[in-house]
């Protein structure tokens, strides 16, 4: 699933959530955010896996251009 298609339809407070805590298993954003479970548009355990990948290779990336800004 590409990673808009899956942040499209998340709600503004779950992306928030997710992407300010970085939770690092399936276990932990479900911890924070069961609603990417249970509500509307449910999500399967592999999608939900490669959002989080995808959220914490964009945190590195903007890190490393935040970074080389102050360079």
């Amino acid at each position: 699933m590409n990673i808009l298609v899956f942040l499209c339809n998340l709600l503004n407070m779950q992306l928030s959530v997710l992407g300010n805590l970085c939770p690092e298993t399936i276990g932990e954003a479900l911890s924070m955010v069961p609603s990417i479970k249970t509500r509307g548009q449910a999500h399967d355990d592999y999608a939900i896996e490669k959002m989080l990948n995808d959220l914490s290779d964009q945190k590195i990336q903007i890190s490393v251009i935040l970074l080389c800004n102050l360079v």
